[in-house]
């Protein structure tokens, strides 16, 4: 599993330049996209979660509300050079979910909640879940290419 976003996406100001230019963040992608490949491991990229409104401070950052948009676009753009990293759409999960109505109204883009955190952990659990079946069905077919090639 692999994410980058919520951090990228800080402003100076509100609505100013993001933190990490879109065009780095799709470059960087494809980096650690190329870094990761030949471990062998099933690759998954986690969308940005959302942010729900306008938030931040001169102390600390600022985000706009639906900046993850931006970001989850440009690793989409990223990623379909690459058919074979699976997603895991939180942010969807997120925005289609009612356990998510108070936390709509904040500013605090974490999940405090027990309700917040589970509906989050269920939906990357399924996600896994969908990967580790995808694994096994890619090395099942692989076996039986090697079975092929392997009788006379």
């Amino acid at each position: 599993l692999f994410n980058s976003g919520l951090h990228d996406m800080k402003q100076k100001e509100l609505g100013g330049a993001y933190a990490m230019p879109l065009d780095n963040y799709r470059k960087n992608l494809r980096i650690w996209i190329e870094q990761m490949k030949p471990t062998g491991a099933t690759l998954m990229y986690v969308t940005t979660t959302p942010v729900q409104n306008d938030s931040g401070s001169a102390n600390y950052a600022f985000r706009t509300k639906g900046a993850e948009d931006d970001f989850n676009n440009a690793a989409r753009e990223v990623l379909k050079d690459y058919p074979e990293i699976l997603i895991c759409d939180l942010a969807a999960d997120i925005d289609n979910s009612p356990e998510f109505d108070n936390w709509r109204k904040g500013r605090d883009v974490h999940f405090w909640k027990a309700g917040e955190q589970a509906l989050v952990g269920k939906a990357v659990a399924g996600s896994v879940k969908k990967a580790l079946e995808v694994r096994r069905r890619r090395n099942q077919l692989t076996e039986t290419e090697r079975n092929r090639t392997t009788k006379p």
